[in-house]
């Protein structure tokens, strides 16, 4: 049987403000000599496969965004869900016996 290859991904790297740099990956659904295609949102878009893989980064224009090959070191994971920052999940928010949460 043939080993399933563990999926390779696109980084783009985000300001965080407060919570440092963060980083968001695409998953890269195919791979051809001249493009490189990666899930965006439910569908499919492409970077130049020759120039990002010669200078490592390459700016996507539809989406503005900046991608790399490369796994950012100093950066942690970006999540759309609220309970990855618990401090900003409580701001303004009560407690369940109605104390204020600060």
């Amino acid at each position: 049987m043939s080993e399933i290859a563990a999926p390779e991904y696109l980084y783009e790297v985000l300001n965080g403000g407060p919570l440092g740099f963060r980083f968001r990956r695409y998953e890269i659904a195919k791979k051809t000599a001249r493009r490189i295609y990666f899930r965006m949102g439910n569908g499919l878009a492409f970077v130049d496969r020759q120039l990002i893989e010669t200078k490592g980064l390459t700016y996507h224009r539809p989406s503005n965004r900046y991608l790399s090959l490369n796994r950012p070191e100093l950066a942690t994971e970006y999540s759309d869900s609220p309970n990855d920052f618990p401090a900003i999940q409580a701001q303004g928010r009560t407690s369940p016996e109605g104390d204020q949460v600060t």
